[in-house]
Formats: structure tokens, sequence, C-alpha cells
């Protein structure tokens, strides 16, 4: 007769589930999750905090060089969306999962508003500034490259 080495339930041979510490139930096996995948809010706010100064650094970068050769967003971009995510890695190690890229993706996007409504403060339309950052095509391209990276990144 079987017994779970987590829980010491008995079980079939059917319903054994090889673990690296041994046979356990099903239910303790779905139980189990890595710490690393369990990210505080706190840290989830961190994270967004970090990914929209990156982003809005990022979107920066990327408005000069569209600004140049718009084609080199197409490699520039990614290696931008890598940098961000380190800048994540960095502020909130040894975490990774959902909750990260979320607040990564929405920090990238909320860093290209933060530099439009920068744009129309200087300029003295701050409405403006948004308007022209949200219809300007390669920032969009620039966010949807980053943004496809850094979720990688942080899976």
């Amino acid at each position: 007769m079987l017994r779970c080495n987590r829980c010491g339930r008995p079980m079939c041979t059917a319903c054994a589930v090889r673990h690296p510490v041994g046979l356990r139930c099903r239910e303790c096996v779905r139980a189990t999750r890595s710490p690393v995948y369990d990210v505080p809010i706190s840290q989830v706010a961190l994270a967004l905090a970090v990914s929209t100064v990156a982003g809005a650094a990022g979107a920066l970068v990327a408005l000069m060089i569209a600004g140049l050769f718009w084609f080199l967003l197409l490699f520039v971009s990614p290696a931008i969306g890598g940098a961000v995510a380190a800048a994540v890695e960095r502020a909130v190690p040894r975490k990774r999962g959902r909750p990260l890229q979320v607040a990564t993706v929405a920090g990238i996007i909320l860093g290209v508003l933060v530099l439009g409504l920068g744009f129309g403060v200087v300029g003295g339309a701050p409405v403006r500034g948004l308007l022209s950052v949200a219809l300007n095509i390669f920032l969009w391209l620039y966010v949807v490259l980053a943004a496809a990276t850094a979720t990688a990144r942080l899976r």
C-alpha cells in the first residue's frame, strides 16, 4: 500500500505522481507551487514603477532612432525590451510570472505616455503631446516589440 510522502494519505499506483522527493498524491502535487511565482503586490507595484521609468527612457531612444532610420527600430526595440526586463529583474530579484509580465507591459505603455506628456508640458500643450505620441506608429512598433521581449524574458 502506497502513502503520500507529504500528507500520508493512502493512494493507489494509478493515483501516485512521481515527484523529486518521492511519490505524492494528486492533491499535494497541485498544492505545491514555487515561491518564485508568488509575487506580492508591493513588488508588482515596484516592477510597474521601474518599467515605467525604463520604458520612458527606451521610448525616447526609440523615438530618436525612428527619426533617423526607422527600420533599425526592428532591432533596437527588442534590445530595449530586454533591458526593461533586466531592470525589473534587478528591482524584484528571484521573482517571475504573470503579475510581473503584466506590470512590465503596463509600465512600457505608461512610459510612452509619460514621455508624450513630458513633451507636451515642455511645449505648453500636454494634450497635444499625448496625441502626438499616441498617433506615432513607430512608437507603437517599439511598444509591441519591447513588450513581447520583456514578457518572454519574465516568463
